[in-house]
Protein backbone atom coordinates (compact mmCIF):
# COMPACT_ATOMS: atom_id res chain seq x y z
CA UNK A 1 0.00 0.00 0.00
CA UNK A 2 0.94 3.55 -0.90
CA UNK A 3 1.76 6.21 1.86
CA UNK A 4 -1.80 7.58 2.74
CA UNK A 5 0.00 11.00 2.44
CA UNK A 6 0.55 10.65 -0.81
CA UNK A 7 -2.69 11.61 -1.59
CA UNK A 8 -2.65 14.79 0.31
CA UNK A 9 -0.27 18.07 -0.22
CA UNK A 10 1.01 18.47 3.50
CA UNK A 11 4.63 19.52 3.88
CA UNK A 12 6.54 16.49 5.16
CA UNK A 13 7.31 18.77 8.50
CA UNK A 14 3.49 19.30 8.54
CA UNK A 15 1.40 16.95 10.55
CA UNK A 16 -2.10 18.84 10.54
CA UNK A 17 -4.81 17.14 13.33
CA UNK A 18 -7.38 19.59 13.83
CA UNK A 19 -10.01 18.31 10.89
CA UNK A 20 -12.79 19.43 13.30
CA UNK A 21 -11.91 22.98 12.24
CA UNK A 22 -10.94 21.84 8.70
CA UNK A 23 -9.83 19.16 6.96
CA UNK A 24 -7.47 18.61 4.44
CA UNK A 25 -8.53 17.88 1.19
CA UNK A 26 -7.46 14.97 -0.92
CA UNK A 27 -5.80 15.83 -3.33
CA UNK A 28 -8.45 13.96 -5.98
CA UNK A 29 -11.27 16.13 -4.51
CA UNK A 30 -9.10 19.46 -4.73
CA UNK A 31 -9.02 18.21 -8.65
CA UNK A 32 -12.59 17.49 -8.57
CA UNK A 33 -13.25 20.70 -7.02
CA UNK A 34 -11.32 22.24 -9.65
CA UNK A 35 -13.15 20.38 -12.52
CA UNK A 36 -16.67 21.86 -10.92
CA UNK A 37 -15.57 25.17 -10.79
CA UNK A 38 -14.61 24.98 -15.00
CA UNK A 39 -18.04 23.12 -15.24
CA UNK A 40 -19.62 26.38 -13.27
CA UNK A 41 -17.92 28.98 -15.53
CA UNK A 42 -20.72 27.52 -18.16
CA UNK A 43 -23.77 27.16 -15.85
CA UNK A 44 -26.29 26.46 -18.88
CA UNK A 45 -24.31 22.86 -19.88
CA UNK A 46 -25.27 21.92 -16.20
CA UNK A 47 -28.73 20.73 -17.06
CA UNK A 48 -30.98 19.56 -14.78
CA UNK A 49 -30.72 15.49 -16.01
CA UNK A 50 -26.85 16.23 -14.97
CA UNK A 51 -27.68 17.54 -12.18
CA UNK A 52 -29.73 15.24 -10.60
CA UNK A 53 -28.24 12.12 -11.72
CA UNK A 54 -24.43 13.37 -10.86
CA UNK A 55 -26.35 13.81 -6.98
CA UNK A 56 -27.76 10.20 -6.92
CA UNK A 57 -24.53 8.44 -7.46
CA UNK A 58 -23.15 10.22 -4.75
CA UNK A 59 -25.91 9.28 -2.46
CA UNK A 60 -25.53 5.71 -4.31
CA UNK A 61 -21.62 5.47 -3.45
CA UNK A 62 -22.27 7.32 0.51
CA UNK A 63 -25.15 4.71 1.01
CA UNK A 64 -22.66 2.25 0.10
CA UNK A 65 -19.84 3.26 2.09
CA UNK A 66 -21.79 3.50 5.44
CA UNK A 67 -24.06 0.37 4.51
CA UNK A 68 -27.22 2.26 4.05
CA UNK A 69 -29.63 2.66 0.69
CA UNK A 70 -29.47 5.84 -1.42
CA UNK A 71 -32.89 6.62 0.50
CA UNK A 72 -30.86 6.72 3.83
CA UNK A 73 -28.56 9.95 2.38
CA UNK A 74 -29.20 13.30 2.09
CA UNK A 75 -27.07 16.22 0.45
CA UNK A 76 -27.68 19.44 2.15
CA UNK A 77 -26.09 22.59 1.47
CA UNK A 78 -24.76 23.13 4.65
CA UNK A 79 -24.25 21.36 8.07
CA UNK A 80 -26.52 24.14 9.67
CA UNK A 81 -29.04 23.08 7.41
CA UNK A 82 -29.09 19.30 7.88
CA UNK A 83 -28.97 20.07 11.73
CA UNK A 84 -32.21 22.13 11.24
CA UNK A 85 -33.62 19.58 9.12
CA UNK A 86 -32.82 16.73 11.76
CA UNK A 87 -33.70 18.95 14.81
CA UNK A 88 -37.55 19.25 13.18
CA UNK A 89 -37.54 15.81 13.43
CA UNK A 90 -36.08 14.49 16.84
CA UNK A 91 -39.56 14.52 19.31
CA UNK A 92 -38.47 16.28 22.60
CA UNK A 93 -40.42 17.23 25.38
CA UNK A 94 -40.68 19.07 28.18
CA UNK A 95 -38.25 18.41 30.82
CA UNK A 96 -35.73 16.39 28.20
CA UNK A 97 -32.05 16.96 28.32
CA UNK A 98 -30.40 17.40 25.01
CA UNK A 99 -26.52 17.15 25.31
CA UNK A 100 -23.77 18.59 22.95
CA UNK A 101 -20.04 17.99 23.11
CA UNK A 102 -18.48 21.21 24.61
CA UNK A 103 -16.48 23.38 22.50
CA UNK A 104 -19.21 22.56 19.75
CA UNK A 105 -19.26 24.73 16.47
CA UNK A 106 -22.27 27.56 16.58
CA UNK A 107 -24.26 25.92 14.18
CA UNK A 108 -24.29 22.37 16.22
CA UNK A 109 -25.35 24.49 19.46
CA UNK A 110 -27.69 27.05 18.05
CA UNK A 111 -30.13 24.80 16.46
CA UNK A 112 -30.61 22.66 19.91
CA UNK A 113 -31.12 25.86 21.85
CA UNK A 114 -33.78 26.85 19.63
CA UNK A 115 -35.29 23.39 20.07
CA UNK A 116 -35.00 23.50 23.95
CA UNK A 117 -37.14 26.71 24.03
CA UNK A 118 -39.78 24.04 24.11
CA UNK A 119 -39.09 22.96 27.62
CA UNK A 120 -36.29 20.75 26.52
CA UNK A 121 -32.83 21.09 29.18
Amino acid sequence: MSDPRDLFDVPEDVAWINTAYMGILPKPAVAASRATADRKQRPWEITPAVFFEESEAVRAKAARLFGATPDDMAIVPAVSYGLAVAARNVPVGRGDEIIVLDGQFPSNVYTWRELAKDGAK
